[in-house]
């Protein structure tokens, strides 16, 4: 005979193993089944923020910096605080800066806000270019810079304004839509 001390073991034992299997399969159910609708994309913000754009072959093609950039989950879209960015080509470096920028998902372009300046720099014949304007359209791809809104353009002694323009920073080229104004200094 199994004495009572025993018996009351083996019961405890038992017990413990059905409640242990009553766990693991409840565990192994949760697993299985995902939570229908659940949304596993994330608002996020960063500070200090750098990214780095590449072109098709690979090479570096513009550095973003800002302070702060938010991410909105349901949109996709970032929303960047006082945007800097280095646009490189063949000795050639625009530095942009915005008030504000929006970059939409699919990453291929820069909508910057607020006043814009673009300022190129020759590295080799020590030329500049000074682009003043607001709600500039960005291409990162293509390096294509245009807006429809006021522009002045200045060098060193000329200055241009105009409603709207195009600048490709790869041919090192602009184009002045509506309104085109302009003033030459004879050196």
């Amino acid at each position: 005979m199994i004495s009572a001390r025993t018996r009351r073991g083996i019961v405890v034992l038992t017990v413990f193993t059905l409640a242990s299997l009553w766990m693991t399969r409840e565990e192994e159910e949760f697993r299985r089944e995902p939570i229908a609708g659940l949304n596993t994309q994330l608002d996020y913000a960063l500070h200090e923020f750098e990214a780095r754009f590449f072109d098709t072959a690979g090479k570096p093609a513009a550095l973003l910096t800002a302070p702060t950039l938010t991410n909105e989950a349901a949109t996709g879209l970032a929303l960047v605080e006082q945007p800097r960015i280095r646009v490189f080509h063949e000795g050639k470096l625009w530095n942009i800066r915005a008030e504000s920028a929006t970059v939409p998902p699919d990453r291929e372009i820069v909508v910057l806000n607020g006043r814009v300046d673009l300022l190129r720099h020759d590295q080799g014949t020590a030329d500049r270019l000074e682009i003043t304007a607001s709600e500039v359209v960005l291409h990162v791809e293509p390096r294509v810079a245009s807006s429809e809104r006021h522009v002045i353009l200045q060098t060193r002694l000329d200055r241009l304004e105009a409603d709207g323009f195009s600048v490709d920073m790869i041919d090192d080229t602009f184009t002045l839509k509506h309104a085109v104004r302009g003033h030459y200094e004879i050196n």
